[in-house]
């Protein structure tokens, strides 16, 4: 008889209802080993195939199958403890002769004790259950929540990451994991830092019926890892190097203010996810997030994307249309390589950051706008100024303050923490099961140059990961440049 390869390994003996599916879930966060039985028959071959220490039982109890299934656990694992929350025909609870202790418990006693607050809520996302941590995380009673759909919940910064993730796992049938995001709750100042993780919920069947997500509040840890200056990932961002520790307390700093920052850095280092990490942290959260690359546009394109034209404003411009600064009206708009745009579009810029206000394409009426501005860009503005081919007062309008994410070559110590990222994040994404890299792809990572940065070795990676042909990245699995 094998063991099922953990020193905690459960043995869950379901009908895969949202209650079993619930524990499963919460079961695996906490780091136990499962190994799962659908029903009567698989449940027997489970019992003599694998050596468990633990059985829940959480089947409807059926004469004489249920007494076999009873006989076997006896038989088979009489070592290990069971809790049952199995019910008889009649609606009173099953009695359990092979318990190695004399109690009876049932699922919902070990869904109240988790720490972890778990919610499981139906295709339609309307809440079917949530545990007391749930309650106490998000500060409501039980009552309120029940029946209302998971949008309606009072909790703000990461809800939108977190339908996007339920989205994606109700589509995909798939488990997703979101790290280290900050919750607020409506009327709070402080927020609470999380760990999220949405798994399918199936019926008896076998059917896609719901979602459950599980939340680990992290904000001690987070807390402490941010005064100790520990932290080996925020908001996206990955690295623990003093480096890339100032420019997580930058952010905090500046995300509740609606000052204008630069963002600088070679490409690849990230710039992006400061931008996203500035707005997703601040009061603007609930607005917009308006990206705009400023070097994929034309001039003549460009100055309507950002202010929009009306009717007749050029050829084609057949109706009234709204850019992207309007668009952005009560969020954050962010002004990708920045450095690249004209002078004349410089001079409209700088109006804006002036005044905040713009004209359309066409239309010489003033628009005003509420718009935090944070602007990026690979370039170095500096000596574009001093070659007189960017505007000085923009650069300085745009330069508040600066952000400055350093190349990957500069803060090396950070490759194995992002090696580990990015190889979960890609065993996840590819269902792969890759555990690590060898001692001499290791010593390859930390000595390349990496000109491309950090995007450089994820897609080096994601490579890796897709060609590996066992459980450790190989060199022949790499990119051969």
């Amino acid at each position: 008889m094998k063991s099922c390869g953990h020193s905690s390994c459960v043995l869950l003996i379901s009908d895969t209802g949202p209650r079993a599916a619930s524990l499963e879930a919460v079961l695996r966060s906490e780091g136990y080993g499962i190994t799962v039985a659908r029903g009567y028959e698989e449940a027997l071959e489970k019992l003599s195939s694998e050596r468990v220490s633990l059985i829940l039982l959480d089947l409807a109890a059926n004469g004489s199958s249920h007494a076999e299934l009873l006989r076997a656990m006896h038989t088979k694992q009489a070592r290990s403890a069971v809790l049952t929350s199995s019910v008889e025909a009649d609606g009173t609870a099953a009695l359990d002769p092979c318990a190695r202790e004399p109690r009876r418990a049932n699922l919902e006693a070990v869904f109240r004790s988790v720490r972890d607050g778990i919610v499981t809520v139906q295709r339609e996302r309307r809440v079917l259950e949530l545990n007391e941590a749930a309650c106490r995380l998000f500060g409501l009673r039980r009552e309120e929540v029940l029946g209302r759909e998971l949008d309606a919940l009072p909790f703000e910064g990461c809800k939108g990451k977190v339908l996007e993730a339920l989205a994606r796992c109700l589509e995909r049938q798939e488990t997703v994991e979101l790290h280290r995001m900050e919750c607020l709750l409506r009327g709070k100042q402080r927020g609470r830092v999380v760990d999220v993780t949405i798994s399918p919920l199936l019926d008896g069947g076998g059917a896609l019926s719901g979602a459950v997500v599980v939340m680990r509040d992290e904000t001690r840890l987070a807390l402490l890892e941010r005064d100790t200056g520990q932290r080996k990932e925020f908001e996206g961002m990955v690295g623990m190097s003093r480096s890339m520790q100032r420019v997580y307390a930058l952010v905090e700093d500046l995300a509740d203010l609606d000052t204008t920052v630069l963002i600088t850095g070679e490409s690849g280092t990230g710039k992006e996810l400061v931008a996203e990490a500035l707005h997703a942290r601040g009061g603007r959260a609930q607005g917009p997030l308006v990206r705009v690359n400023c070097t994929a546009l034309a001039e003549n394109l460009l100055e309507s994307e950002l202010f929009g034209h009306v009717k007749g404003a050029f050829t084609g411009a057949v109706a009234d249309r709204e850019g992207r600064f309007e668009r952005a009206h009560g969020g954050t708009i962010l002004l990708d390589e920045v450095g690249d745009i004209s002078p004349g579009m410089q001079m409209r810029l700088l109006r804006v950051l002036q005044h905040r206000e713009f004209e359309r394409v066409g239309d010489p009426s003033p628009r005003r706008v509420d718009v935090r501005v944070v602007a990026a860009t690979n370039r170095d503005l500096k000596e574009k100024v001093r070659k007189g081919e960017f505007r000085e007062d923009l650069y300085y309008r745009l330069k508040v303050v600066e952000i400055h994410l350093p190349p990957l070559r500069e803060r090396r110590e950070d490759i194995p923490l992002l090696v580990e990222h990015f190889t979960g994040h890609f065993n996840r994404k590819l269902e792969r099961a890759v555990q690590g890299v060898s001692d001499e792809v290791r010593r390859l990572l930390a000595e390349h140059a990496w000109p491309g940065n950090v995007r450089e070795l994820e897609h080096a990676l994601e490579h890796a990961v897709i060609l590996a042909r066992s459980e450790v990245l190989t060199l022949e699995d790499l990119p051969q440049d």
